[in-house]
This record gives C-alpha cells, structure tokens and sequence, in this order.
C-alpha cells in the first residue's frame, strides 16, 4: 500500500516545534487539492520513473520553515540504487524541496576524493535548473555570495531572483542545489518560496548615495575594510513581512572551503536607516566600531513573551501612535492576514475585517496598522509600559 506524509511546514522561526497532534493531519488534509495518489504521480514523474516504489510508512514532521502551507513528503526507491525524498505543495503540487542518497552507502571513515569537477557540477545544476524552473535564464537568476560552495562530498550552487531588471532588486530566498562530486547528479533541490512581492522594488536611496551611507554605520573600519558588496533585497520576515532593504557588507573573504567572511550593516532601502548589524558569531579578533542603532519599540504576546514584531520591519511610533505591519498580526493564533498592494483583510474566528475597518494605512510602499485601534475592533486588549517601551496584546479573556 502507497504511503505518504502529508507536512505542514511552519512559517515563524521562532515557533518551530513538531506538529504531531493527530486531528490537526486531518484537518490539514481537507485543506490540500493534491491528493495522495496525485502526490505519488507527480513524485514519480519528477524522480523519472514510473515504476519507482513508494516507501512508507514515514514519520509526520513540519517539513520546510519557508514554505508556507500543506505539502506533502513522497520517498521512492528506484531501480538504479536511489532513494529519493519529494516534498510538494499540498496545493498546487509544484516541488518544494528534493533530496537523494544511495541506498547502500560506502562504509569508509575517510571522505573519497571529488571524481566531479567543479566545471562539470556546474553544468549539471544549470541543466537541472532551467529544466525545473521556466524562470531559469542569463539575467533572471544571479549566484549568491559564496556560490559555489564545497560541501561533503558535494558542490553546492545557490542563485537570487532577480525581481527588478532596472533596480537590480532580488528576492529574499535562494535557489538551492547541491550536486554529487561522486556522480554527476543532483542530491538536493531547494525551491524559494513563492510569494507575491507587495513592496516597491525601487530604492528611494540610490546605489551610490547608500554607499557613503554605509561607511557611517560600518562595523569594521570602512578604510581599513571598505564596504565592496551592495545587495538590494525584497527581504522577508518569519510573518512574510516584506521591505526592501540595502545590504551593506564588508567582505573580507570569499572561499569555496570555508565560506563566506564578512560584517555588514541592513539598511532601509527608501530611508537609509540602519536596522541590524550582520556579523559572525565568533569573535574573530577585528576591533568593532561602536555603532549605535535607534531604539525602537517592542511588541509582545502576553502571556507567552512571544515577540510579535521583527528586526526587519520594527513597529513605528507616529505621533504617539505605535503602527506595526498588517502581516504581523498572524502572530496570533487563529488569525488570517491576506496582504497585496491593494489592501489588507483579517480574518479572526469567523469574522473578517477590512483594512478600512483596521484603519490600515499604506506608507513606504507596505500595508501598516494603528495597533491599539486594530487590536480593539478585534476584540483584544494593548497595555504599554513606557519605561521599557514595550506594548503587550492581550488576545484572551
């Protein structure tokens, strides 16, 4: 008998944790419009075999932070010794993820020698790519930071969308795939998640303009260690809170071996404000300027602590309004946010709310709410403790 998981992947970083209450697989289920033996059918068709044989039964799990919905998990083996995890959209049935291994695995306490070139895997994921992705073309897709990359016993390949010819503007999540250097194949495929951008993608701060920006909140000294890498971002928060941001980066290494060296400072791309520093976790012995960053409000769930707002898009104080993103009010449970360039819709319980209801207002190209007016007319409470500058919603009785 075919068994496949169906997954629900988790969109809040903060909130990872197994999902394994039976009634919540059903509900899910309802929810999908790829059936199990579709999802095997489309498994196959994307391993190349129709014969491959369907394992099971698997573990229930919550799949893939970045994506956003049901999906479901397909592992097949197949007659050349491969076996092969396909995680698709439980909607749509477009792949999500892919990854695969050999069945039997050489037994050796030691890493083999690469019998791929570098060359060669590079042909192989551009030729896995632009037969999986349509998009996939010179232009439209540009190498990440870093790529490629040496893995264990793999080369790995990683591009940006980009979304905006003229701007340059990419997308927040990359293409990811890495290649055996044993066997020309691929062993693992990562789609970006597809959302719709409902940010500008042109910058109020021009390149140049961003640039002398930068050196100001540098973490290194920008003499001794020049600001040499500009990414413009369509940026994207654990809630899908976007902006359009510059990444500032002072890159002191590049390496296939060992990665990507580098500080940099995110900056709002229409303002040029800072928002957060990026710099390794371990202390590698370069003196750090002292920059300081604006202090900015916090929201809270009570009574869990929950942060309800991100580094990326911090709540606003506007004449003593605090305003957050529309997006971050699927922090609660049971809410629904639908968010595009034309509006804002809320769904709590079994009512819904317009963004004119919310008092939604649309400024520096997103969708914004006034949190204690929001909160109220559905039918929650804010206290704010000034000395801390922190608001708490209060979602109960």
């Amino acid at each position: 008998m075919q068994s496949i998981t169906l997954k629900v992947p988790v969109t809040n970083l903060l909130l990872a944790w197994a999902l394994v209450v039976s009634g919540l697989l059903a509900c899910v289920a309802q929810n999908t419009t790829i059936t199990a033996p579709r999802a095997a059918t489309l498994a196959r068709d994307w391993v190349g075999s129709d014969k491959a044989a369907i394992l099971g039964p698997a573990p229930f799990s919550t799949g893939r932070l970045s994506h956003a919905g049901p999906a479901w998990d397909v592992d097949l083996d197949t007659s050349d010794g491969w076996r092969h995890s396909v995680q698709l959209d439980g909607v749509t049935g477009v792949v999500i993820s892919y990854s695969r291994y050999r069945v039997e695995r050489p037994d050796s306490a030691t890493e083999p020698d690469p019998l791929v070139t570098l060359e060669e895997s590079r042909r192989v994921a551009d030729e896995f790519a632009g037969s999986r992705l349509a998009t996939f073309e010179p232009g439209r897709w540009i190498p990440a930071l870093g790529s490629p990359r040496k893995g264990q016993m793999s080369y790995q390949w990683a591009w940006y969308e980009v979304l905006d010819p003229i701007s340059g503007a990419v997308a927040s999540s990359e293409l990811f795939l890495e290649v055996s250097d044993q066997t020309p194949v691929v062993i693992t495929f990562w789609r970006p998640p597809q959302a719709p951008i409902n940010v500008s993608t042109r910058p109020g701060v021009s390149r140049a303009h961003m640039l002398s920006i930068a050196r100001r909140f540098a973490l290194l000294d920008p003499v001794r260690y020049p600001v040499n890498h500009l990414i413009l971002r369509v940026a994207m928060d654990d809630y899908g809170g976007q902006r359009l941001v510059w990444e500032c980066l002072q890159v002191l290494d590049v390496s296939p071996e060992t990665g990507v060296s580098m500080y940099g400072v995110v900056h709002d791309a229409n303002t040029g404000e800072p928002l957060y520093p990026i710099a390794p976790f371990i202390n590698d012995g370069r003196p750090r300027r002292p920059i300081r960053f604006p202090q900015r409000a916090a929201v809270i769930l009570a009574p869990s602590g929950k942060p309800i707002v991100t580094q990326l898009v911090p709540p606003a104080l506007d004449g003593g309004v605090l305003w957050v993103r529309a997006e971050h009010l699927r922090a609660m449970d049971g809410v629904r946010v639908d968010v595009d360039r034309n509006g804002v819709r809320v769904r709590s319980g079994d009512r819904t709310f317009t963004g004119d209801r919310l008092q939604a207002r649309r400024r520096d190209g997103a969708w914004w709410v006034p949190l204690r007016s929001a909160a109220r007319t559905l039918g929650w409470s804010v206290t704010w403790n000034a000395a801390r500058k922190e608001a708490t919603v209060h979602t109960g009785p």
